[in-house]
């Protein structure tokens, strides 16, 4: 029984000198972050790239500052991602070196999960657990092999909360949480500069310091008070400096995206149900995006949560009096006030609930970290060793399940967007001077010219906004991309084939081929040729051939 009682004050508490599974820790954990990177290096060198990706590529990659910063204001995201990317796609073309600025920082982020699972967890083998676990999700996977911002705010996040968990816990100098604070404050900052939700993180750790403040009267005494004093020392980190950030980049950009976006609709609640409703089903969405097994209906959500809340209650915060509680309890905090953010905007209709998982990753570690303390915390109740070492045998053959089943569900589909439409268009019409496309068409056309080298020639103010392209092939092949700002053209509109005639003039080129997209009115590719041909006369223009497919019409227009 002594030998027993021995080895679990060993599992909880670590001892001065450290054993030999604490020293082989870190070289444990680096093996699950290789692993990690495993499937990310197999999807990101094989698996397609997202129109919003080879969009985000589009915007980092201009050739003229004006135009870079024109269009990344249009765009709803912060600037030091496409800034990244911008250097990161001077190096080549291939998808493996887009997806870099999201892998490296997506492994890297899995070993900073181990290491602040570490701080948290009375069991090292469950700390290695939760890491393996959040390698291996395909959820996060898949924002990791994503050519977005996420995966790099996501391992900017769990940086700061590195060093926010570092504060909270004992044993601290005052130059190390001044240390940990000010980097906090730091990478807290750099975050919101990747994606705007890092806000939500900030805002959070804000809120569990204060939570913490009025509920604990030792927190309160000894780091709260602590903060107080030393106000000139942490303010401008733990509010200066991303506040500051924060300002600014609303003043000179979040400002112009404070409307809902019509893509995003489905995700705000609408008067045609409940506010209840809403949560639920929103609340239900985002934890199925990274549990193992899905929950079946709102209705086992609503049974789970007063369950959820007793559990949590008896492992943390019925016991008082000691300053490490503030910590041990962060990750529950902080996903609950997470979520109280999320649901306040998501009524509100200022930022999706429930939305797309990419959307919502910032709760992501958060619902990990915090999972795998409540079962860090329920191992400690097992008693004998070999049920305990059965337990954790089993979770870790569950990670490795559940990875196999995600994995081999998930599509993988190698074949790049648009691909059939761009071959109709690029073998099945004759080569011309230039190509005219609209907005969401130009990215469904560079998706498939990406390697070309494009530059940005003029503009041409009116009547229409119309951007001039010279690009060139690897090859040595020369084309004049004009771009229309319209987002989707309607070929059944004179205006269409007036801007179209406007174009070529004021580029001085007598034809263009039209490669045209057609997003959701399908109805508009349906136009017949006789329509097409009477209109374009109208305007000056003669039409044809024309090439049809589902999505897609291409034609070749010229001025009389």
């Amino acid at each position: 029984m002594n030998y027993i009682a021995l080895a679990i004050s060993k599992e909880e508490v670590p001892s001065s000198r450290p054993d030999i599974c604490a020293r082989a820790f870190p070289f444990v954990l680096f093996a699950i972050t290789v692993a990690a990177l495993v499937p990310r290096l197999i999807l990101g060198s094989s698996q397609f790239i997202h129109y919003d990706g080879y969009w985000h590529v589009f915007t980092a990659t201009q050739d003229k500052w004006e135009v870079f910063i024109s269009e990344w204001r249009k765009d709803a995201h912060p600037p030091l991602y496409y800034l990244l990317l911008r250097v990161v796609a001077s190096l080549g073309h291939s998808h493996l070196i887009y997806r870099s600025l999201s892998i490296v920082p997506g492994v890297a982020s899995v070993y900073v999960m181990g290491l602040i699972a570490r701080k948290l967890y009375r069991s090292t083998t469950v700390a290695l657990l939760m890491a393996a676990a959040y390698g291996c999700s395909i959820t996060i996977i898949d924002i990791t092999c994503d050519v977005r911002g996420y995966a790099l705010a996501l391992f900017l996040i769990v940086l700061a909360f590195y060093y926010f968990v570092d504060f909270l816990l004992d044993g601290w100098e005052q130059k190390e949480a001044k240390r940990s604070i000010a980097l906090f404050g730091i990478f807290t900052s750099l975050a919101i500069t990747v994606e705007y939700y890092a806000i939500f993180f900030w805002i959070a750790c804000l809120g569990v310091v204060l939570l913490n403040a009025l509920l604990d009267g030792e927190f309160r005494k000894a780091k709260f008070g602590w903060l107080v004093r030393a106000w000139f020392d942490v303010v401008p980190f733990i509010i200066g400096i991303p506040l500051c950030v924060l300002l600014y980049l609303y003043q000179v950009h979040l400002q112009r995206h404070t409307q809902a976006e019509n893509h995003l609709i489905q995700f705000y609640w609408n008067p045609s149900r409940s506010i209840a409703q809403f949560i639920l089903q929103s609340l239900r969405d985002d934890l199925n995006y990274i549990l193992p097994i899905g929950i079946p209906s709102t209705t086992a959500l609503f049974v789970s949560l007063p369950l959820s809340v007793a559990l949590i209650w008896f492992l943390f915060f019925r016991r008082g009096g000691e300053v490490t509680r503030a910590a041990s309890t962060a990750p529950v905090l902080l996903l609950v006030l997470l979520f109280l953010q999320l649901i306040v905007l998501g009524v509100a209709a200022r930022y999706p609930f429930g939305g797309e998982a990419r959307q919502q990753s910032v709760i992501f570690p958060f619902v990990l970290l915090s999972g795998f303390l409540i079962f860090d915390r329920c191992v400690a109740f097992v008693r004998l060793p070999l049920m305990k070492n059965v337990v954790l045998v089993c979770t870790a053959a569950l990670v490795v399940v559940s990875f196999s089943y995600w994995w081999r569900k998930f599509p993988k589909v190698s074949q790049e967007l648009f691909t059939t439409d761009y071959d109709t268009f690029a073998f099945g019409l004759a080569p011309t001077r230039a190509v005219y496309v609209d907005q969401y068409s130009l990215i469904a056309y560079y998706i498939h010219t990406h390697a070309w080298k494009w530059q940005f020639h003029k503009t041409l103010l009116k009547p229409i906004r119309i951007d001039s392209y010279r690009i060139t092939s690897p090859s040595g092949e020369h084309l004049i991309v004009l771009r229309n700002k319209k987002w989707n053209f309607d070929l059944r509109s004179p205006g269409f084939y007036a801007d179209l005639a406007t174009a070529l003039r004021g580029t001085s080129l007598n034809s263009a081929n039209l490669f045209y997209i057609a997003q959701t009115d399908r109805a508009a590719v349906a136009v017949s040729s006789d329509a097409v041909s009477l209109l374009a006369e109208q305007a000056g223009l003669t039409a044809g051939p024309m090439l049809r497919q589902e999505d897609g019409l291409f034609i070749r227009f010229r001025l009389k």
